[in-house]
């Protein structure tokens, strides 16, 4: 896949009012993957950046699902499930999983730009699968702002976090580590701002619904204990910073044991 050219997008042969947009940043496209014709890119550079990233793992997938109406992920009157509805619905899980735990991966790493394109595809099957406005999304939308905050983009972090949060508020009910991501997200980026008092509330937030979720010793609480510890560390007091890095140090030993008996 590496070898073929990317294929030239001529805009005026495009349907009346029907625009396509660049996978990675969203300007408009100007080339379309040679193999799925389904994925569209502003430029060879992002095209090979999402190849790195998730591209080569699902483009197989994504002509197939890309193009398969909305109304067949649903059930038919009589609520009697065809092979091909579970085929496609077993598909679209497992390529959420996949992107999803990839662009985790790329952002713990801070490979910012390589995470993008895997949060961002993580969207796209979430949406396709349980519908625009699902709870389903937030997650990939969280991990998109990540990204985002992490290649320096602040203001269209914020943007985008704020969708995020709109839709948890809109929602009947929160699960507990929908929460726990949302605050840890918000505490980063008010890090990233510099206003530390903001971090503190809101990684305590994190930490909150992390032990409730999963209980006070399990390793998912470690994220808000390291973003509270660089909070204190940025502010000078060590003291603090040090103590709460090893609560993060405790936990990630805590995790590799019960692994390991």
């Amino acid at each position: 896949m590496n070898g073929q050219k990317s294929l030239k997008i001529y805009t005026l042969a495009n349907p009346r009012g029907v625009h396509f947009f660049c996978e990675v940043c969203n300007r408009n496209a100007t080339t379309i993957c040679p193999a799925c014709r389904v994925t569209y890119y502003c430029s060879e550079k992002h095209r090979q950046v999402d190849l790195e990233s998730i591209h080569e793992e699902v483009c197989s997938f994504l002509s197939i699902l890309r193009n398969t109406p909305a109304s067949k992920f649903t059930m038919n009157s009589d609520t009697s499930v065809t092979s091909n509805f579970k085929n496609t619905l077993l598909v679209s899980l497992h390529l959420i999983s996949l992107t999803t735990i990839k662009a985790k991966e790329y952002l713990f790493e801070e490979q910012y730009l390589k995470a993008l394109p895997a949060a961002v595809h993580s969207l796209h099957f979430n949406n396709q699968l349980h519908g625009s406005d699902s709870l389903e999304n937030v997650c990939s939308l969280l991990l998109i702002t990540e990204a985002k905050l992490g290649m320096g983009n602040v203001e269209l972090a914020r943007q985008i976090f704020a969708q995020a949060e709109w839709m948890t508020k809109g929602a009947i009910s929160c699960p507990d580590e929908t929460l726990s991501h949302l605050y840890r997200t918000l505490a980063k980026i008010n890090f990233v701002l510099g206003n530390f008092p903001k971090v503190k509330h809101y990684s305590s937030k994190d930490i909150y619904y992390c032990c409730k979720k999963y209980g006070p010793i399990s390793h998912h609480t470690a994220g808000g204990y390291f973003q509270l510890g660089l909070s204190f560390e940025k502010q000078g007091k060590m003291e603090v910073a040090r103590s709460l890095f090893m609560k993060v140090s405790q936990k990630r030993f805590y995790c590799w044991f019960n692994q390991t008996i």
